[in-house]
């Protein structure tokens, strides 16, 4: 169903744009869960491939590369054929991928297989956001952006508390094949419930629609808190077993299922954000409240660090709070006065800025670590960026009738 034109009240219903976001969200949980497996499985991997820990390190860092390299291009296609043929074909894609790594069991075949999942969760965070917006009920665009922002730590949680369950049962086999077989299952479904493509009345590329997005401040100002986000975000999640291991003291095991609960807690703070732009909040109010408390509970994170219990405590207040800048991201780019078309190259804009801080922070946070043998002050070197989030809050609005 395509949004009518305003004043026709043939809206859809709220169970339609329930069913539809819960499809979309499946689409890119599913495919972040083929992106976050690898760091439960690094061990594994590297005992069946002889992996050195700088292939380790390439492997994790490829789908932000690819991000920073690929998403205008993408978008393109997406403007082109289509945002639900591009994501039907992204997540064949994404089983094709896995299947290669599956098939070949050689390094070469991992890294492709690693490749081309990367570029089908692009493709899916690209054609999310045009989708909904499309064909889903304005009044609750809010709550539904909301929700479908949580679909990276979602799937993140999904894939730290069930890989190493499948690890135990078998190899790292066992992880792509479970991977495989949700893919096709969540492929399946998005074939039978997502509308089809409205009409476009054009379907060329057009350079004027990237010097819009490249020229809109708005789209420039999220893109950098969205970096800002990422940088703070990853840095911790990726590290955040060793992180737990180092300063509490917990074993392997409890810091992932420790980490699983952090990302279903942002998971959850997306949706609140979510919820609170449905009533109305200003998304620079909640982007400003957002990094004012990320900002305080980095303080708190480095004068509590001798006290675990309270350390932990303010690491899950953390994750939850860190889920208030997505939704208000995609929020704001979907109520832009621009045609549905235009959607995937605002967001795709968005995300180039954005891959930079997702590419930078694990880096970042480690040299720090590394060089000053202190997770402290690696901590410490994440409030700039927290502040930097306060400081650019204010310009973010709604470009909209």
């Amino acid at each position: 169903m395509t949004l009518p034109q305003q004043g026709t009240g043939d809206y859809p219903s709220a169970v339609q744009d329930i069913r539809l976001v819960s499809i979309i969200l499946a689409c890119g949980a599913v495919n972040s869960m083929n992106i976050a497996k690898l760091a439960p499985t690094v061990q594994t991997l590297q005992a069946s491939f002889g992996l050195s820990l700088s292939e380790v390190g390439l492997l994790a860092s490829l789908f932000a590369t690819l991000i920073v390299l690929s998403a205008m291009m993408l978008a393109s296609a997406v403007r082109v054929i289509g945002a639900r043929r591009i994501l039907l074909l992204a997540m064949a894609i994404a089983a094709s991928g896995t299947a290669i790594s599956l098939i070949s069991q050689t390094v070469a075949g991992l890294f492709i297989g690693r490749m081309i999942e990367g570029i089908s969760l692009i493709a899916i965070m690209l054609t999310g956001p045009s989708i909904l917006s499309q064909h889903t009920h304005p009044v609750r665009r809010g709550a539904i952006m909301g929700v479908w922002g949580g679909f990276m730590p979602l799937g993140n949680a999904v894939a730290l508390l069930f890989a190493p369950l499948l690890l135990d049962m078998g190899s790292w086999q066992a992880v792509w094949q479970a991977g495989l077989w949700v893919t096709l299952v969540v492929l399946a479904l998005a074939f039978l419930l997502i509308p089809k493509d409205p009409e476009q009345a054009e379907n060329t590329l057009q350079l004027d629609a990237f010097l819009s997005a490249i020229r809109n401040k708005i789209v420039g100002i999220l893109g950098i808190v969205f970096a800002a986000h990422s940088l703070v975000y990853q840095a911790l999640v990726q590290l955040m077993p060793v992180f737990n291991q180092s300063i509490v003291g917990l074993s392997l095991s409890w810091a992932s299922y420790f980490t699983v609960i952090f990302c279903l807690l942002n998971f959850a703070g997306n949706i609140l954000c979510g919820q609170l732009l449905q009533r109305n909040w200003r998304p620079a109010r909640l982007v400003l409240l957002t990094g004012t408390g990320l900002t305080a509970l980095l303080v708190m994170l480095v004068i509590l660090s001798s006290l675990p219990v309270y350390f932990l405590m303010i690491l899950l207040l953390f994750g939850m709070i860190s889920g208030g800048i997505p939704p208000v991201c995609f929020y704001v780019i979907s109520r832009q006065k621009t045609a549905p078309a235009n959607i995937p190259i605002l967001t795709a804009w968005m995300f180039q800025i954005q891959g930079l801080g997702m590419l930078l922070g694990p880096v970042y946070f480690t040299f720090l670590v590394e060089r000053s043998d202190s997770w402290i002050i690696g901590t410490t070197a994440l409030i700039p960026f927290t502040l930097l989030m306060m400081t650019l809050a204010h310009p973010i609005q709604i470009d909209e009738d």
